[in-house]
């Protein structure tokens, strides 16, 4: 039986919006004001310094890091504020979470670092009763089996337990599945079809509905 349901964040419960605008709008913008480049010349650099390090390190998603990194003078907070308005929920997230809370304990696993998480959970936080930062929390990433068997350890759950649904092919459906969570893959494009798959949240509330 499903005792647990398990999100990852962006992709699945937020939009891109907010994450998108601080990386490539927010960070390129004051490189090139703090060094007298054109925005597009600051945004060619700064692309470059990310793929240097690349989406499998836990420095990735690190705000702290890369203003250090890009030796960045403003305060990293007064970024993520100013893109405060472009933060958004998927527009079935409340229904979908209002059903089960109360029914099954919900939690969040996600990539994004704790500062990123922390701003979503304004919005949403209300309806979980654990929320994870892999890379803040664990200094881990979602593609090692060992960050979901550490988290089922927390929650006193066997893998058979918990389902987890998340955009993110490896590190949401292929990673968990390894150990006999009942993961599935987002994949809101709907080109994707198979027992796995779900278009949206209202899809995977269906599948877990029915498996229980």
């Amino acid at each position: 039986m499903i005792k647990v349901l398990s999100f990852d964040l962006e992709g699945t419960l937020t939009t891109l919006s907010f994450s998108k605008k601080v990386w490539n709008e927010g960070i390129p913008k004051l490189y090139a004001e703090q060094n007298g480049v054109s925005f597009s010349e600051a945004y060619e650099i700064v692309l470059k310094e990310y793929w240097k390090i690349g989406d499998d390190r836990v420095e990735w998603y690190d705000i702290k890091f890369w203003f250090k990194k890009l030796n960045l003078r403003s305060d990293w907070r007064s970024l993520l504020r100013a893109y405060l308005k472009d933060l958004a929920i998927y527009p079935e997230v409340p229904k979908v979470l209002s059903y089960f809370k109360g029914r099954k304990r919900l939690i969040i696993i996600s990539n994004s670092s704790r500062e990123f998480l922390d701003i979503a959970l304004k919005l949403i936080g209300d309806y979980f009763d654990e929320a994870f930062s892999a890379v803040s929390d664990f200094n881990m990433l979602k593609d090692d089996p060992k960050l979901y068997e550490i988290i089922c350890e927390r929650l006193n759950v066997e893998p058979g337990e918990l389902s987890h649904v998340g955009d993110h092919y490896l590190c949401d459906y292929l990673t968990p599945r390894k150990l006999g969570i009942r993961s599935f893959f987002l994949d809101r494009s709907g080109m994707l079809r198979g027992e796995w798959v779900v278009k949206d949240l209202l899809d995977f509330r269906e599948r877990v509905r029915r498996d229980c």
